[in-house]
């Protein structure tokens, strides 16, 4: 049994009037239904509505915080961080994107993408 942090973002705030949260969440939920043996958490904000994962604004925010969580060990190893697409955690430079991704795991942190669905 796992903690799942489930991250939800969009770019932009005119998203808001869109689908994109919504969408985020259906899939998270489904998910979390189709895995029952886990476990949501729900005491981390784990959304950055209208932060751009291009400019890193998202890095300042609740991604940001998670991924301060996780170095400081205050995540539990063996924790699922669960997003949409890969694009949710990163639209900058690839490299230095890979660098952030590669250190999470490294402290023990499955990252698992729904779309498409990769562990």
């Amino acid at each position: 049994m796992a903690t799942v942090y489930s991250y939800l973002r969009f770019s932009d705030k005119a998203q808001e009037a869109g689908t994109s949260f919504a969408r985020q969440k259906k899939l998270a939920e489904k998910w979390m239904q189709l895995h029952p043996e886990h476990n949501l958490d729900r005491t981390l904000k784990m959304t950055d509505l209208g932060a751009s994962a291009h400019h890193k604004e998202h890095l300042k925010l609740a991604l940001g915080d998670f991924i301060e969580k996780a170095g400081a060990g205050l995540i539990e190893d063996g924790s699922i961080l669960l997003l949409e697409k890969l694009d949710r955690f990163s639209r900058f430079d690839y490299q230095e994107a890979w660098e952030i991704l590669r250190q999470v795991v490294k402290w023990g942190i499955t990252i698992i993408t729904l779309d498409p669905m990769f562990e």
